[in-house]
């Protein structure tokens, strides 16, 4: 992916995520769950509609600070790990492509740190 591809993809993915802990949220309201695990889940819904109102790229989330990239990069590997891939030959492959980009993504924050050492 180009970087502006990147970008996109980065922005579509935290809000789509953003919208499973909404749904999770939901659930969890209509279950009476604890209010730690509700607390949790407004904390991250919060964060996210935070983040996706103040940036326009990948790079805009460094200027957020440390808790912005954390749950970012939890939003992003929440969303990996929920991610179906169909048994249907066509979709399959077309899962398996939207996968790579998820997995794309999660790339980035791991190697930022091994950049800024060369």
């Amino acid at each position: 992916m180009t970087e502006k591809e990147q970008d996109q993809y980065f922005i579509k993915t935290l809000k789509a995520s953003l919208e499973l802990y909404k749904e999770a949220y939901e659930y969890e309201k209509q279950h009476k769950s604890s209010k730690a695990i509700m607390d949790d889940y407004e904390s991250m819904i919060s964060s996210l509609e935070d983040i996706l109102c103040n940036i326009k790229s990948i790079d805009d989330l460094g200027e957020m600070g440390e808790d912005a990239i954390t749950d970012a990069f939890e939003a992003i590997t929440g969303y990996g790990e929920c991610f179906i891939i169909s048994a249907n030959e066509i979709q399959r492959k077309k899962d398996l492509e939207e996968y790579e980009k998820i997995n794309e993504l999660i790339y980035l924050f791991c190697d930022t740190d091994d950049e800024e050492d060369e």
